[in-house]
């Protein structure tokens, strides 16, 4: 706890007060595998709710939001077998592409910086789906996303919300009717508001949107949590601070591309091919190699080579996960931004 409660006020440097009571008292029962999300009423009243998972950051190599409090959880870690296998997302379908690490490069490099339009802005909405394990529920046997929406102002306060997606097979086609162990769509799974100084966002600042200026904006906040050395850093490491930037903050034209050739420079990046993404929308997929965050797990991330976008993020078990089934190869969790 005082690992991650460190990481946090280091990820907000502009805060040097200690976190509020209320925040760290729900940190420690996230940690401690205490605290589920809840639906709201209308009220502060809440009624308890089967758990749930965002990106967070774990041995299991999931993502960087444990730095936000709104979002840090804890999978389920078990020893029991189970018969069942949980069911997974279909891997996207690759197809071949003439696009290399080098022609991406150039292309991006290609586009004119001296764009004028909207800003990034504080705030961010994507949608995702976890790999939920838990030895005393039943296997799930279909695929529920979340749509998280978060909102948040200079002084640190703001909101955030969780919303259920519309249930789906691993082929990714919808089911009628909506099983009854599923939440119905557009139900509140968790929503929570922070007051001033209360919310610890990782990138407090507005990000830069010229490539130099954003490798060093996310050098700064790997070196935080000690995650990379400067210059040092993979394109997994900067593919796992990106994840935690765009959940944070909705990008300008401009600083998307900037992103995109920080991921594109780095060591330990490839083309896989290209592919639909689960938004039905072109893109190529650059594969990333592991790093320490996520040994174990594969990540790849599908970029849009006409606006030069990060579209969506996945990650998928190397050796499986015997202990419930889960084939090697089997996607665990995903994240799109449209």
């Amino acid at each position: 706890m005082d690992n991650l409660s460190d990481r946090i006020r280091a990820a907000n440097p502009e805060a040097a007060q200690p976190l509020p009571e209320r925040v760290m008292a729900g940190l420690d029962d996230i940690m401690a595998g205490r605290r589920v999300p809840q639906r709201t009423t209308g009220s502060r009243e809440r009624v308890t709710h089967r758990r749930w998972r965002s990106v967070a950051l774990t041995g299991a190599g999931l993502s960087v939001v444990a730095t936000l409090a709104i979002f840090a959880v804890v999978l389920v870690m078990v020893t029991r077998p189970q018969s069942a296998v949980a069911a997974t997302p279909r891997p996207l379908q690759l197809t071949e592409t003439e696009s290399t690490v080098q022609t991406l490069r150039e292309g991006v490099m290609s586009v004119s910086t001296s764009d004028v339009g909207v800003g990034s802005t504080r705030g961010a909405t994507w949608e995702g789906w976890f790999l939920q394990l838990d030895a005393d529920k039943p296997t799930a046997t279909y695929i529920q996303p979340q749509r998280t929406q978060v909102e948040w102002n200079p002084d640190l306060s703001g909101t955030s919300r969780i919303t259920a997606g519309a249930p789906m097979t691993s082929e990714g086609t919808s089911i009628h009717p909506i099983p009854t162990t599923a939440d119905q769509p557009g139900t509140t799974l968790y929503e929570e508001t922070w007051g001033p100084g209360e919310l610890a966002v990782p990138y407090p600042k507005s990000p830069p949107e010229h490539a130099a200026a954003m490798r060093e904006y996310l050098n700064s906040f790997l070196d935080e949590q000690g995650l990379a050395d400067g210059d040092a850093a993979t394109a997994g490491e900067y593919l796992f601070a990106v994840t935690a930037l765009l959940q944070v903050w909705t990008l300008s034209d401009a600083a998307q591309r900037a992103v995109v050739q920080v991921l594109l420079e780095a060591p330990g990046v490839e083309v896989s091919g290209a592919t639909t993404d689960r938004a039905g929308r072109n893109g190529i997929v650059l594969a990333v190699d592991p790093t320490s965050v996520d040994a174990g797990y594969r990540s790849q991330v599908v970029i849009d080579i006409e606006r030069w976008r990060i579209l969506a993020v996945e990650r998928s078990t190397i050796a499986g996960i015997p202990d419930f089934h889960v084939p090697a190869g089997s996607i665990t969790e995903y994240t799109l931004w449209r």
